[in-house]
């Protein structure tokens, strides 16, 4: 069943403060961006992508405007303007052109400006088509040979904090919205950056387990964090550290844990095998956090 966007879109702008007035077309462009996301990546696509699909952009609307929602009072009343318009239509827009690399986020950017100019609202400004592909851009990420996954476009160019927000939003799910979103996050990426030929269930199990276990290592301590939000917050940075290790590093912690259980216990390792040799592939992660948080629960 499809998500209704226009109503995912009405929820999140609901998580907006009162006293912050959205553009009309904002909520349009967003709930148009992720039509079209679904159009081409969706399940019903002829390309369709596990991961960098519309509920992922969904997912990073979500996180952004409750990071900025955090982070407002430390952001600089020049950057304040149209700052949640920038987050909402910005990760709309990041994984638009998911396939075109190395140029999808520039791709992706260029498509949210356009729509912006198409709408001709208050958002057609030379400022906000400015700030946009900052945002958009700030979302590329590289994975290093040691497996690190950097965010390279946050320490380049433009201080605005619109990158960091768009940026952090995207790439922690986890951090935000805790262990839930690590399995299906996990497995979806499995399907999506592996070809079907070489997918097994031994390799999802190895992703899910040592994978996320290395990856949420990083986030433990991890001091580009440290460097990203002292470049866009110098004047506040240790507040607004404790602010975000106050609300996530719990999140980072309980999920580390229960992926060092899955790569340390076989019996764990056994039941999400059978999970995904039995279930669609769209319910592999549910399931497995189900299943993991009541067999470790029934251990304790």
């Amino acid at each position: 069943m499809s998500m209704d966007f226009e109503k995912e879109v009405a929820g999140i702008v609901a998580l907006v403060p009162q006293g912050i007035k959205l553009a009309p077309e904002t909520a349009l462009i967003a709930a148009g961006a992720l039509e079209e996301v679904d159009r081409d990546y969706g399940p019903e696509s002829d390309n369709p992508h596990d991961f960098h699909d519309a509920p992922h952009s969904v997912g990073a609307i979500r996180r952004g405007v409750r990071l900025a929602n955090m982070l407002y009072p430390y952001i600089r009343p020049i950057h304040r303007r149209r700052f949640h318009d920038l987050v909402i239509v910005g990760e709309s827009v990041h994984d638009r052109y998911r396939d075109r690399a190395p140029n999808n986020e520039a791709e992706s950017a260029e498509f949210g400006v356009k729509k912006v100019e198409e709408a001709d609202g208050p958002l057609n400004t030379k400022s906000f088509k400015r700030r946009l592909p900052y945002g958009v851009m700030a979302t590329a990420v590289t994975i290093e040979s040691d497996g690190r996954v950097v965010q390279h476009n946050m320490l380049r160019g433009s201080r605005d904090p619109i990158k960091f927000v768009m940026g952090f939003g995207d790439k922690n799910g986890i951090a935000m919205e805790g262990e839930k979103r690590m399995w299906s996050d996990a497995a979806d990426l499995y399907y999506e950056v592996t070809p079907s030929s070489e997918q097994t269930v031994e390799g999802l199990v190895a992703f899910i387990g040592k994978g996320q276990k290395q990856f949420l290592r990083q986030g433990l301590n991890d001091p580009l964090i440290k460097a990203y939000i002292a470049r866009y917050f110098p004047d506040d940075k240790k507040a607004v550290y404790d602010d975000m290790h106050e609300a996530f590093h719990d999140n980072i912690a309980s999920a580390h844990d229960l992926a060092c259980k899955v790569s340390e216990r076989p019996e764990l390792q056994e039941a999400i095998g059978h999970i995904a040799r039995r279930v669609d592939r769209s319910r592999v992660g549910p399931l497995i956090g189900k299943m993991i948080r009541r067999k470790v629960a029934h251990s304790q």
